[in-house]
C-alpha cells in the first residue's frame, strides 16, 4: 500500500506512469464494492426486521387458534360430563304476533307499494337485478328496497315471487340449523312472503324461499351452513367490538389491504355526528372461524352481506378479504334495523 501511494504522489503525467493509472481504476473500484457491500447490508438488516414481524404475527395466530381449539375441547368436555337434552319448539308467540303486528303491517304495505313501483316507475328508476326463472328482482333506489315478482304477473296485479313460508318450510329449516329462528323474523317469513323482499337485494328465504345470490346458499340454513363449514365455531360474547377509528388506527395481527380499500366508511345520516368512526363499532376475525347463530339474511353485493344473531337479535353488516373479515354493528334488533328501512335509510355501511 505504501508503494502505491508513492506512486501515486509522482507529479509526471499518467501517460508515463500506467502503473499508477491501474491504481487509480483499483482504488474507483474497490470504492464502489464497499458502498455496494454497505447497501447489502442494510438491505439484510431490513429483511430481518420483516422477518421478525412475520414471525411475530405468525406465532400470534397460532396462539389464537389454539385458544379456539381449548375451548372447543372444553365444551365437548362438559357436554359429556352434563349431557343435556335440546328440544326446539316451533309454536308462534302469540304476544309476539300482538307486539309486531303493526310493524308487518306495514311492511306489506310497503312491499306492495314497491311491488306496483317496480311496474310502473320509469325505467331509469327501477333496476332489474336478479332474473330468475320464475321471478324477476327489481331493486328502486327512491324506495332503498328489494320486490321479486312473479314472471307474467299483471302490471295491475303484482303478485310476489315467494309466497310465505308454509310451518312445514319453517319446521324443516330450523331443524337443519338446530336453534329457533327470531320470532320477527318468523312472522315476516309466514305473513309477508318466503324472502325476496326488503333492503338491499331482499331478505333469503327459508327451504324452498329466496335464495342467496352469487353462489352463497339456496336458503337461510345453506348460507349458514355454508359459512361454518371448514371454520372454527366461536361465541361472540366472548369477544369485544373496538370502534372503526381503532381497526382503522391498528395494523392488527391478520393485515389485509383489500379489505381495508373495500371498506371505507361510508357516512350515513346516523353517522354524521361522528365523522371519524368514534362511535362505530365493529369486530374483527381471521379466514376460518365463523360465530355461532349468525345468519347471513340479506345480501348487497361484492361479498357484502348483512346478518342477524339469532340467539340476540342484533344486526351485523359483513364484509370480507383475503384473510378475514369485519363484522360492523348495525342495530340492536330485527325490528330496529326494519323500522329505519321503513323509514327510508340506505342501511349499506361497507
Amino acid at each position: 500500500m505504501n508503494v502505491a501511494l508513492k506512486l501515486l504522489s509522482i507529479k509526471r503525467p499518467i501517460d508515463e506512469h500506467p502503473e499508477v493509472a491501474k491504481l487509480w481504476a483499483a482504488l474507483t473500484l474497490r470504492e464502489q464494492i464497499q458502498q455496494r457491500s454497505h447497501t447489502l447490508l442494510q438491505e439484510h438488516m431490513q429483511c430481518g426486521v420483516a422477518i421478525a414481524k412475520l414471525e411475530a404475527q405468525r406465532a400470534e395466530y397460532l396462539a389464537f387458534m389454539e385458544r379456539f381449539r381449548s375451548s372447543l375441547k372444553q365444551e365437548e368436555y362438559d357436554q359429556k360430563e352434563e349431557p343435556v337434552c335440546v328440544e326446539l319448539t316451533f309454536q308462534e308467540d302469540p304476544m309476539s304476533q300482538d307486539h309486531y303486528r303493526d310493524l308487518i303491517e306495514r311492511i306489506g304495505r310497503h312491499c306492495q307499494q314497491t311491488a306496483w313501483d317496480a311496474q310502473h316507475l320509469e325505467r331509469k328508476q327501477r333496476w332489474l337485478i336478479e332474473p330468475g326463472e320464475d321471478y324477476d328482482g327489481w331493486y328502486l333506489p327512491v324506495r332503498n328496497s328489494f320486490i321479486a315478482l312473479k314472471k307474467g304477473t299483471h302490471e295491475w296485479e303484482p303478485s310476489l315471487a315467494f309466497p310465505p313460508a308454509t310451518e312445514h318450510q319453517f319446521r324443516e329449516t330450523e331443524q337443519e340449523l338446530g336453534f329457533s329462528l327470531p320470532p320477527l323474523l318468523r312472522l315476516c317469513y309466514t305473513q309477508i312472503a318466503n324472502g325476496g323482499f326488503g333492503p338491499g337485494y331482499g331478505i333469503i328465504g327459508v327451504l324452498g324461499g329466496f335464495p342467496l345470490m352469487d353462489g352463497f346458499g339456496e336458503d337461510i340454513a345453506q348460507g349458514y351452513q355454508q359459512c361454518l363449514h371448514a371454520s372454527t365455531p366461536i361465541r361472540l360474547e366472548e369477544y369485544e367490538m373496538i370502534t372503526w377509528a381503532q381497526w382503522g388506527e391498528a395494523s392488527g395481527p391478520f393485515p389485509d389491504n383489500d379489505l381495508e380499500e373495500e371498506t371505507k366508511l361510508r357516512t350515513t345520516r346516523n353517522d354524521k355526528a361522528d365523522p371519524n368512526g368514534e362511535r362505530i363499532f365493529l369486530y374483527e376475525f381471521p379466514s376460518g372461524v365463523w360465530p355461532e347463530h349468525l345468519l347471513p339474511f340479506c345480501y348487497w353485493g361484492c361479498g357484502i352481506c348483512t346478518c342477524i344473531d339469532a340467539s340476540t337479535e342484533h344486526i351485523f353488516q359483513c364484509a370480507g378479504g383475503s384473510q378475514g373479515y369485519i363484522l360492523r354493528y348495525v342495530a340492536a334488533s330485527l325490528e330496529e334495523w326494519l323500522e329505519r328501512w321503513l323509514a327510508g335509510e340506505a342501511l349499506q355501511f361497507l
